[in-house]
């Protein structure tokens, strides 16, 4: 959809079309790991929850479970836990 296609459209429809592309590029798994883990987990919860408004559930759950991956706090929101345990 071109920019000017894009503005055509009615504000609401314009923030889910927002979410959509948000989801395009965090709900893909290479970038949700490499972004992701560099987020806090509220920073990334925020990110998911934009998408999770935009109906791109899939694509917020992929974030966070890429996100949670690198999450090496046992304090942190996300954290998994280690792999030695």
């Amino acid at each position: 959809m071109s920019a000017e296609i894009e503005y055509a459209l009615e504000p609401d429809e314009r923030l889910f079309r927002a979410g959509e592309l948000l989801a395009e590029v965090f709900g893909d798994r290479m970038t949700a790991y490499d972004v992701g883990g560099h987020m806090t987990c509220s920073e990334a919860e925020n990110v998911a929850e934009a998408m999770r408004l935009a109906g791109q559930c899939v694509a917020a759950d992929a974030f966070i479970e890429a996100h949670a991956e690198n999450d090496d706090d046992p304090d942190d929101l996300h954290y998994l836990g280690d792999d030695e345990d």
